[in-house]
């Protein structure tokens, strides 16, 4: 949009003989300088977009392929994931201030260590974990 306006501008300055002098002269170097400046940040932009899509595509294999693709669909998804683990990292400091007063009073070491040990995401949906990390957490919970 920038790029077409400021060819438009040039037309126009080329076009109307009045524009001459020093006010043309200045003009000229103007725009030529906001069109070195434009190719640079299209440039920047096409290199910035390029690494989204690679790491779109760590996360998400093939997922840059799609028609209907969306560039920042990853910010998106991280901005959600985020959100849940704020979340979850709210309700786990609400839950441990809630057994806190529980732990002082018996006073012993031991079920305050089971107390931290137990802690689990319970609140994470299914899909969160791969099967991999669902079956090594479940075997480690077995454990204890």
């Amino acid at each position: 949009m920038l790029t077409a306006q400021i060819s438009e501008i040039r037309t126009h300055l080329t076009q109307h003989d009045n524009v001459k002098g020093l006010f043309g002269k200045e003009m000229k170097k103007f725009l030529d300088a906001a069109e070195k400046e434009m190719k640079s940040e299209r440039e920047e932009q096409d290199r910035v977009m390029e690494l989204v899509k690679k790491t779109t595509d760590y996360y998400q294999a093939g997922a840059s392929d799609d028609k209907g693709w969306q560039p920042l669909q990853l910010f998106a998804i991280v901005k959600d994931f985020l959100e849940m683990v704020d979340k979850v990292c709210v309700e786990i400091t609400r839950n441990m201030q809630k057994k806190k007063p529980l732990v002082a009073v018996g006073g012993s070491s031991s079920p305050g260590m089971e107390n931290s040990r137990a802690i689990k995401f319970p609140k994470l949906p299914a899909n969160f974990l791969s099967d991999i990390s669902k079956s090594s957490s479940s075997d480690s919970s077995d454990d204890s």
